[in-house]
């Protein structure tokens, strides 16, 4: 699927460390590290790397700089980082530091698939105090994403996801996408459709 650049708006920090790393394609680890070196300024105030963060010019430029940060100092980063920033504040199609110009249109167009289905996931998973104990779920049903995800895992089908609980595809691609950048933690969720239909999935010798 091609999906055409945008400019990422100024904005609230709203990507997480998993979401960052995944639209910029990087490993969390080096998130992380910039964060840690104070490259990048996050939000949500927690101490925790999980409550961390990111607004749309960190996106950019952790993209910018994927291939190239093992060459450049703290201070280098930090003032590219600020540059790629204020351009993008500024809706600009560069962004330039002495001798270094990056092309942001370049930048965003790398990106703009990543980014689109992060946002999309942003839209269509919600959670409900009164639904599953505010454990996320897909907006507009009452199924756990976890639960739709496992379910995938296991080989559900296309068809059993429609006619058991009138998933789309799309549905169950954004299930898997979130929980592969918010795994669940704790205990395993029961199946969310009936065990006949997951246990023709379990190979034989994980049935029991």
């Amino acid at each position: 699927m091609s999906v055409a650049p945008e400019r990422l708006q100024p904005e609230e920090p709203t990507f997480s460390v998993a979401e960052a790393a995944y639209i910029a394609g990087l490993e969390e680890k080096v998130v992380e590290r910039e964060i840690d070196a104070g490259i990048l300024v996050t939000g949500g105030g927690g101490p925790s790397v999980r409550e961390r963060l990111l607004g749309a010019g960190a996106i950019l430029y952790l993209a910018a700089i994927s291939l190239h940060r093992t060459d450049m100092n703290r201070a280098l980063r930090i003032a590219l980082a600020r540059a790629i920033e204020r351009e993008d504040t500024a809706g600009k199609s560069s962004a330039s530091l002495g001798f270094l110009t990056i092309d942001l249109d370049g930048v965003r167009a790398s990106i703009a698939e990543r980014l689109a289905a992060v946002r999309e996931m942003h839209a269509a998973v919600v959670s409900d105090p009164r639904i599953g104990s505010g454990e996320p779920i897909l907006r507009g049903s009452r199924h756990r994403v976890h639960q739709v995800a496992e379910l995938d895992r296991l080989g559900a089908s296309e068809a059993e996801f429609r006619e058991e609980y009138a998933l789309t595809p799309d549905q169950v691609r954004i299930a898997r996408l979130y929980d592969r950048l918010h795994p669940r933690r704790g205990r395993p969720l029961r199946p969310a459709v009936p065990l006949r239909a997951v246990t023709e999935h379990v190979p034989d010798h994980r049935r029991g």
